[in-house]
């Protein structure tokens, strides 16, 4: 079965090779395992709703309903477990109304970095905010 053709093929690719490169230029191969299998796992799922959208506009607008609710569905994890580490003093006060409750996840027992937080949540806001 051969892979649909996407316009981020090639840049996936590309990402692919440097991953091989990667493994053999790395310290610990076990260390690196999980980033690539995640990789790996990002790749599958993108050739995988990529193959059950196709040409449906019905299936479409369930991957962008599903991705939507996805990303209103972490508002309250991100809200109860990051670390607010704020620099002015004004959202100090409002980051003082969330404080760290979810504690004690794997890769982050003291909560979430707020970057992280930060990126995954700019994913979402701009297809919401086209929808509204």
């Amino acid at each position: 079965m051969a892979l649909d053709r996407t316009p981020p093929n090639v840049a996936l690719a590309l990402l692919l090779v440097m991953a091989l490169i990667s493994v053999y230029a790395t310290f610990d191969v076990e260390f690196s395992l999980s980033k690539l299998a995640g990789l790996l796992l990002g790749v599958f799922v993108f050739f995988g709703l990529v193959r059950f959208v196709g040409e449906n506009e019905g299936r479409l607008r369930l991957a962008v309903l599903a991705f939507c609710a996805g990303g209103i569905a972490l508002v309250p994890v991100y809200l109860l477990g990051t670390q607010w580490k704020l620099k002015l003093p004004l959202l100090g006060d409002i980051a003082g109304l969330f404080p760290v409750r979810l504690t004690g996840l794997p890769g982050a027992a003291g909560g979430f970095n707020a970057n992280p937080v930060g990126g995954s949540a700019i994913l979402f806001l701009p297809l919401l905010f086209l929808l509204v």
